[in-house]
């Protein structure tokens, strides 16, 4: 089972993040359902929107870096492979905060995007052998900026 590393304080900028998207997705769509995975169970996602008949599923990350500081943004292929799978027929995103922006990559249906690299990478610093995986290098200018109160 591979190791829990999201903290409360993680959780509480997740919440926020999850929040101004939806303050940002609302001006567009009406009727917005928001579902929150419980903190205390495994979930494969962290967020579902929902407008009437349309699903958007959400995965949040909190990154401690500017934006720019990387010209990619580095996640788990897994994690991406997952997000497409559990959005079969709707559509999927990843939210990313950092500590100047949040913004928003919408996620194709299956395969790897052409601007998009994949290799073995991830972090050292934990010593989780897991930690090192599949990866995606999303370019960073693929993310749309939403308004936010960290801006």
């Amino acid at each position: 089972m591979r190791p829990i590393n999201e903290t409360a304080a993680n959780r509480v900028k997740e919440d926020a993040a999850v929040a101004e998207f939806v303050e940002h997705l609302s001006k567009r769509v009406s009727d917005l359902v928001v579902w929150r995975s419980d903190r205390k169970y495994l979930s494969r996602l962290d967020a579902i929107l929902q407008s009437n008949n349309k699903l958007l599923f959400v995965e949040v990350k909190i990154r401690t870096t500017p934006m720019n500081a990387y010209k990619t943004y580095l996640v788990s292929s897994a994690k991406m492979e997952n997000l497409q799978a559990s959005a079969a027929g709707h559509k999927a995103a990843l939210l990313v905060r950092w500590t100047d922006a949040i913004a928003v990559y919408y996620v194709q249906p299956e395969g790897v995007p052409a601007d998009v690299r994949v290799e073995m990478g991830g972090r050292r610093d934990r010593g989780q052998t897991n930690d090192i995986e599949l990866v995606w290098h999303i370019p960073i200018s693929k993310f749309k900026r939403i308004p936010s109160n960290i801006d």
